[in-house]
């Protein structure tokens, strides 16, 4: 874009419609912080990416969390999402969740969700999108704690669809949860009981 950004390193959504993202620039590499909150055609910079959650670019077992960069349990990580500064999630490659609550200091045993292609931060926790499962013909949502709790891993709602489960995306904010199945794209406030 005109900013000069070269990848994406993280988004994320807002209830109130602003938008965060955390770019790597062309020029020098560096990730940057932009923000909008009505265009995603206008993009404004910001200070604080070192803040951010994000996956360290060439470094794919690595993130940077507000304390810092910091190692993760993971050979690859695919996906990371934070409900604080300190608690947050990565997924690994190996359809493994695993958490910190330090910041990125220390990390619990993870928990292996089959199926797992990618997940978000909610109010109450983490929820992973899901395919290959037999008790769901598309993406099961499968919620998870931000620590071991009973409870964990618990099947969600089911989306039903014959879209491609090769590529699975999502965002939650609030109570609000947009998933995207290859091209389809379905929106969600009652915790997946209905889909638009």
């Amino acid at each position: 874009g005109s900013a000069g950004v070269s990848a994406l390193l993280s988004l994320d959504l807002s209830a109130d419609g602003s938008v965060q993202a955390v770019g790597q620039i062309s020029d020098g590499c560096a990730p940057a912080l932009f923000t909008t909150t009505s265009r995603a055609d206008r993009w404004t910079p910001a200070v604080g990416a070192e803040q951010e959650w994000y996956i360290v670019p060439g470094a794919p077992a690595t993130i940077n969390s507000p304390g810092g960069v910091r190692a993760t349990p993971c050979a690859v990580v695919i996906g990371v999402d934070a409900t604080s500064a300190d608690a947050a999630a990565v997924l690994c490659d190996d359809e493994r969740l695993v958490r910190t609550l330090d910041g990125g200091a220390t990390w619990d045993d993870g928990l292996y969700v089959p199926g797992a292609r990618t997940f978000a931060a909610s109010p109450s926790g983490y929820l992973l999108a899901t395919v290959g499962r037999a008790d769901c013909a598309g993406v099961r949502l499968v919620v998870v704690y931000p620590s071991a709790a009973p409870g964990d891993g618990a099947a969600s709602a089911c989306r039903l669809t014959t879209a491609d489960t090769t590529q699975v995306s999502m965002s939650v904010a609030g109570e609000i949860l947009w998933l995207w199945t290859g091209e389809e794209f379905a929106v969600t406030a009652d915790r997946g009981v209905s889909w638009q």
